[in-house]
């Protein structure tokens, strides 16, 4: 915890102080007890006075206590001694002894500590009363009661005010340069954490590390979440606590932000905010309340101007008593926090996109290694034992090696066709073609061993007929490889938008599948029954499709499952669409 109200006197000064006001008293009481005589006035009470400072200031010496206590008794000491005409000596005059007095109050506001006006107010207020009590006793002329007036009332007053100021600015920027050293020492820890560590070990260890710099209680980071209704809710992912946390109940490990809307637009323009939980409304102060906690500082966590969390500290004793530089700090960090996140999401983005090339690379293998394998294998055994086989034998092995080789012309087309459309080098060359025709041609030359049955009426289309044939082919193969046993393809026309349906009675996309099926690269988690795909085929149908003025979409109806292919009837369509 950070200390408050730090003295600006150090334990040795004081020690100093101490030091000489013994060695005054005892000199005091050697040079009395040298001139002493029974008919000396007041010779006694003197010693007197001097014994009980000494003794006063050895005590508090030897304890190590504040001197206070001291410049008080001295004070009073000096001021019995020349408020009494019979105690007065011609070297210890009023005068002398209000100049003394004084000093001993600009002793007393340098030496003090606390930041309270009452013991000032009280110490000035004994100087006058002793300046205008020396003045009533001694009655000297006009020119030096008004002289002793001006500087026992308003001039030590003014003194005292001054010092007092001086005094409490070099406490205040000796205060301030402590916490901002604490709070350098504590982001310097905290960034050091955010470099060099992972997961959530280095919140903890930054929200420590920030804890300690402050006299916060409690310091933690939650993320935003979305809630189904949406509304913001959080969820606390690290946390530090202090020594002084009270014992009491834990429910602000989740929440929403629907009770605070004033907090949200804060946050939201990355501005620091501050709950004061005595101003709250109920029944959100009842909770805050019951948890212990009196005051809270958040900072908004930005990454790329948005608010995607809060680092924040509480404080279970203190009403919003957060210093700028605490503030600050706490934006610092929220912003060392923010850049740890989106590294650790780049990161991880890297890391998935490696896993991803690499499994890309193996599928690309595989499929290719197939297919290729059967060409390689055919056209050796033809060339070196063709006229080994009969024609039958000939013909069933050329039309397998025609059949791989398609499915390997089929995979870098599609490759192809990704690579242009990503970098806008694809082209498309729309007219007029027929669906059904179109469908039937692409089942004959597709030769899988699969049924399809092709329904519907003739039906125009404005597109590519190459780019056509490759979403069409693309569907069929994803309803052989992932589909059941029939499969359909519907062609019809309405309201100058010709559509063409692929169904087939197998099991559908179910979960993430659903959402991911048009992503480049993804393979479906849920069906083993058949050889995996590089997953390109269907992104590529529908980014084809859009490109064209028409759509594919994933439906599951009846049983059956419907990849929906529209597309423009007339170039006029098509340039809407478009």
């Amino acid at each position: 915890m950070a200390p408050t109200n730090r003295p600006v006197i150090t334990p040795r000064f004081s020690v100093a102080v101490l030091l000489a006001v013994v060695v005054a008293t005892v000199l005091g009481i050697v040079a009395e007890y040298g001139t002493w005589s029974a008919a000396t006035p007041g010779a006694g009470y003197r010693l007197a006075a001097y014994a009980v400072v000494g003794l006063t200031a050895t005590y508090q010496l030897m304890r190590r206590r504040r001197i206070e206590v001291v410049v008080a008794a001295s004070a009073l000491t000096l001021c019995a001694l020349n408020l009494t005409e019979a105690w007065r000596t011609p070297a210890f005059d009023s005068g002398y002894t209000l100049a003394c007095l004084i000093l001993i109050s600009v002793v007393y506001v340098a030496t003090r500590e606390g930041k309270s006006v009452a013991p000032l107010v009280l110490v000035s207020s004994l100087t006058a009363a002793f300046t205008v009590a020396s003045l009533i006793l001694d009655r000297p002329p006009a020119s030096v009661v008004f002289a002793r007036l001006m500087i026992g009332i308003p001039g030590q007053a003014l003194v005292i005010w001054i010092t007092w100021q001086l005094i409490q600015s070099l406490a205040d920027a000796s205060e301030h340069q402590a916490n901002t050293a604490r709070i350098q020492k504590a982001l310097a820890t905290c960034s050091q954490a955010l470099l060099t560590g992972r997961d959530e070990q280095p919140l903890t260890a930054a929200l420590r590390a920030l804890l300690d710099a402050t006299e916060a209680d409690y310091a933690y980071i939650d993320i935003n979440r979305v809630a189904d209704d949406g509304n913001v809710t959080w969820e606390i992912v690290a946390e530090a606590l202090g020594s002084n946390v009270p014992s009491g109940p834990d429910s602000f490990d989740e929440g929403d932000y629907s009770q605070f809307p004033d907090i949200i637009v804060v946050l939201s323009a990355g501005h620091p905010a501050r709950i004061r939980v005595s101003d709250l409304p109920m029944p959100v102060r009842a909770r805050y309340e019951e948890e212990g906690i009196r005051s809270e500082l958040m900072a908004p966590i930005m990454i790329r101007d948005q608010w995607v969390g809060t680092l924040g500290y509480s404080d279970f004793w203190r009403d919003d008593v957060w210093t700028d530089v605490e503030v600050e700090g706490l934006m610092r960090a929220a912003d060392m926090v923010g850049a740890y996140w989106e590294r650790e999401s780049a990161r991880e983005g890297l890391e998935e996109l490696a896993e991803a090339k690499d499994r890309f690379i193996a599928t690309v293998s595989h499929e290719l290694r197939t297919p290729l394998a059967a060409v390689v294998g055919f056209s050796g055994e033809l060339a070196d034992s063709l006229d080994g086989y009969s024609r039958e034998e000939i013909a069933e092995m050329v039309v397998l090696i025609s059949s791989q080789s398609q499915e390997v012309a089929h995979l870098v087309d599609d490759l192809l066709t990704a690579e242009r459309a990503a970098s806008g080098n694809l082209t498309i060359s729309p007219r007029s073609i027929d669906l059904l025709d179109e469908c039937r041609s692409i089942v004959e030359s597709l030769g899988v061993d699969l049924e399809v049955a092709i329904v519907g009426d003739p039906s125009t289309a404005w597109a590519d007929t190459l780019r056509t044939r490759q979403i069409v082919r693309n569907l069929l193969t994803n309803a052989h490889r992932y589909g059941g046993e029939r499969v359909r393809v519907e062609v019809s026309s309405q309201r100058n938008v010709a559509s063409l349906v692929v169904s087939d009675d197998g099991p559908g996309v179910k979960g993430i599948d659903a959402e991911h099926i048009f992503d480049p690269y993804y393979r479906s988690q849920t069906s083993d029954a058949r050889p995996d795909s590089v997953g390109l085929g269907l992104a590529v149908a529908r980014q084809l499709a859009r490109m064209m003025g028409g759509d594919l979409v994933y439906r599951r109806r009846g049983g059956w499952t419907r990849f929906e292919l529209s597309l423009p009837m007339t170039e006029q369509t098509a340039s809407l669409a478009g």
